[in-house]
């Protein structure tokens, strides 16, 4: 970190192609890079109907939705990539979840969450340098320690 300001290294997720790549309606040539844009398959409107909408159940197999007409569900438990895939999954991941189980444990043991009425109507935006999403307000919580 400089500044307060930090570096982000951008990393190939595979060599280059030693041949030509037909994948679909994709077209990849000899030495191109190939590279994995999880945010889009999360939100593939091909794949998921109201692809925008928060509904992060869509991930879990046998999935049905309550929506008419939505052709997002069966088994799509394969398409949420958290953590890369492949040769080249995070190599911290299974340490990351099982700290997120501890301190989400730790929280719902401790602290009870609700609602307030000053948290506004959220957006949500696409920083697409970092392949991030997150809301254009902040997210108010009301917090109580449990007795």
């Amino acid at each position: 970190m400089d500044g307060g300001k930090a570096t982000v290294t951008k990393m190939k997720v595979l060599d280059s192609a030693q041949t030509n790549i037909y994948l679909y309606h994709l077209y990849g040539f000899l030495q191109s890079d190939l590279r994995i844009f999880t945010w889009g398959i999360h939100r593939c409107p091909e794949l998921w109907s109201n692809s925008k909408t928060f509904v992060p159940d869509r991930f879990c197999p046998g999935f049905k939705s309550t929506n008419a007409g939505d052709s997002s569900h069966g088994s799509r438990g394969g398409f949420w990539i958290p953590f890369g895939a492949g040769a080249r999954v995070c190599i911290g991941q299974h340490l990351a979840w099982v700290e997120m189980k501890l301190a989400l444990t730790y929280f719902l043991h401790h602290f009870t969450f609700s609602k307030v009425e000053v948290t506004p109507r959220l957006e949500f935006c696409v920083d697409w340098e970092h392949a991030v999403v997150h809301a254009d307000k902040d997210v108010v919580l009301g917090v109580a320690r449990r007795r």
